[in-house]
């Protein structure tokens, strides 16, 4: 990065008002060496000096500026590099320094807008560039970092840091087909372990296992031992149900006293070798040595329910729920059931310990929401087993039976739960789901519109109004679903999946321009949305860009065999 010079007037420090009559030395190289032997009320005095004389104020402030910053001063260092500018100073010229002060000001949207307007005058500037991408990044602006990145990216930036932020950018834009490329790449370029580290880790992150595998194992081989490293590789060969291959990784990792991380994942790892004797001790000796903690608790009851034993398990999760639950790791993944055909809703009333119940299924429902559908079910279940009068279990239930293909024992446990609890809302908006999954779009709209009438005291969501019109389609509706999708965004302008749909309308009507800019924004609110990327694709063709839509195109095909690659194991 080549340091940013505030070049002005060519003044000297011979006789004038800077008071060295016996040096030559340009007056701003005198500053600047001040500066930097830490002289700085020396350099200050010259710089208020320059100040004073027209031709020199705005370099002279941008210098205060600079003073103003090695002292900690930064309110002080941003109005002087406001006045710098004020006065004609180029904004590139002290846009890294007043963005530095901006940011100790708590002021980073600031300080972004700041760097973004100098890289507009200066955008072969790589250095410029990279900070403008890099400060977006942070505010979590990817859109308007990506630019920027590519730029700097373009211009010769290429250290570890920042190709880490051009992958992330487009990780979170949607374009991890990019990401990866650009990542596996680097993968084969690097050698130190840091830098290959860090690249499985977001390899990780984004769910991409057999991709993070690569960087993981290479860091691995270059620093025996590593732990961080170790685990990394580990996890992920646990996702890729490589369990043996994870349980060598963590025998060989150089620690002294193991953490609780690695008795918990060992112990998992060793359930799944079946292995269940020594993978219970690891689990046990996990709460020992961390005996406040609830995750050792917790991933030991998941293995009683994994091997069928629900009271001892039971047993267990009541003592975890005495336990502080933040920052629980939970590795251990239950076996998922083929379907739900062997399960039936609870026909008698048991009413046990309500508050353990709940617990039990708040625990299923972050279980559900990591998309563990093997273990949310079975806790679901130990919660009704507890008290069935609760109704969150008989949604979670629902939904996972539909997720397992069974959907019509998904219903019955919607309907039990209704018998329950006739003005839930969302389960007639679950048993919507599951009808219009069955195929019976008027059971459905019937279901979806009664969770509309009860949701009618709290702000309704839009998904609500978007899944009845997906039924009003399926039965033929066409109007009523448009409007159904309109009323959606109403309730929430950034749905992504409300903008889909009505773009869909809009494509089978012949309104492509207007198809394309709904898919577009889209999948600039949820870049996760495939069936957006790929309708905005087909809409950029039908518009006459064939080279942006065909790019779309290819993008979606490399996106989606990204996500059929990304391997087994705990999700």
């Amino acid at each position: 990065m080549r340091p940013v010079c505030l070049m002005g007037v060519g003044l000297t420090l011979a006789s004038g008002p800077f008071g060295l009559a016996t040096e030559s030395i340009p007056w701003e190289q005198r500053i600047e060496s001040l500066v930097q032997q830490g002289d700085l009320l020396e350099a200050e005095r010259l710089a208020e000096a320059a100040t004073r004389e027209p031709a020199s104020a705005a370099v002279g402030y941008g210098w205060l500026g600079r003073i103003s910053m090695a002292q900690t001063r930064f309110a002080e260092a941003s109005d002087r590099f406001r006045r710098a500018r004020d006065l004609g100073a180029e904004v590139g010229e002290i846009a890294a320094p007043w963005s530095r002060a901006l940011v100790r000001l708590g002021r980073r949207q600031e300080a972004c807008n700041l760097l973004g307007d100098a890289s507009s005058t200066d955008e072969a500037n790589a250095s410029l560039r990279y900070l403008t991408g890099s400060c977006y990044l942070k505010v979590g602006a990817a859109r308007q970092a990506l630019p920027h990145l590519e730029a700097a990216h373009r211009h010769g930036i290429a250290h570890s840091a920042a190709a880490m932020e051009l992958a992330r950018v487009r990780f979170q834009i949607g374009r991890e087909d990019l990401a990866v490329e650009q990542l596996l790449a680097k993968t084969e370029q690097a050698s130190d372990p840091p830098t290959l580290l860090a690249i499985g880790k977001m390899m990780f992150q984004f769910v991409l296992y057999r991709q993070a595998a690569m960087p993981l194992e290479k860091a691995w081989e270059a620093k025996p031992g590593w732990y961080e490293a170790g685990m990394y590789l580990a996890m992920t060969r646990y996702q890729l149900e490589d369990y043996q291959g994870s349980a060598e990784v963590l025998s060989a990792l150089d620690i002294a006293a193991e953490p609780v991380e690695v008795r918990l994942l060992r112990g998992s790892t060793l359930a799944r070798l079946g292995q269940l004797r020594e993978a219970r001790s690891e689990l046990e000796d996990a709460i020992r040595m961390a005996p406040d903690r609830a995750d050792g608790y917790l991933n030991l009851g998941l293995l009683h329910l994994d091997q069928g034993d629900r009271e001892q398990a039971l047993d267990v999760f009541a003592k975890a729920a005495q336990r502080d639950p933040r920052g629980a790791k939970i590795f251990y993944h239950v076996r998922s059931r083929q379907n739900c055909r062997s399960l039936t809703p609870p026909t008698g009333k048991t009413a046990g310990d309500g508050g353990q119940a709940r617990y039990l299924s708040q625990f299923a429902d972050s279980l559900q929401a990591g998309q563990q559908w093997g273990a949310a079910l079975e806790v679901y279940l130990a919660a009704l087993s507890i008290d069935s009068r609760l109704a969150r279990p008989y949604g979670g239930i629902a939904l996972i039976c539909q997720e397992l293909g069974t959907a019509e024992v998904g219903v019955k446990f919607a309907l039990r739960g209704l018998g329950l609890y006739p003005t839930d809302d969302k389960l007639h908006y679950y048993l919507g789901s599951l009808y219009e999954y069955l195929g019976q779009p008027d059971a459905a709209i019937q279901s979806y519109e009664k969770a509309l009438e009860l949701s009618d005291a709290r702000p309704t969501p839009a998904r609500y109004w978007l899944r009845l019109g997906l039924a009003q389609l399926a039965a033929g509706e066409s109007a009523e679903a448009e409007l159904s999708f309109r009323v959606s965004l109403e309730r929430d302008p950034d749905f992504a999946e409300a903008h889909y749909r009505l773009g869909r309308v809009h494509f089978r009507g012949g309104e492509f321009a207007e198809a394309e800019r709904m898919f577009e924004r889209a999948v600039h609110l949820d870049p996760s949305l495939d069936e957006a990327y790929y309708s905005w694709g087909l809409a950029l063709v039908r518009n006459g860009k064939d080279d942006q839509g065909r790019a779309i195109l290819d993008s979606y095909r490399k996106k989606l065999e990204l996500r059929q690659d990304r391997g087994g194991g705990m999700r």
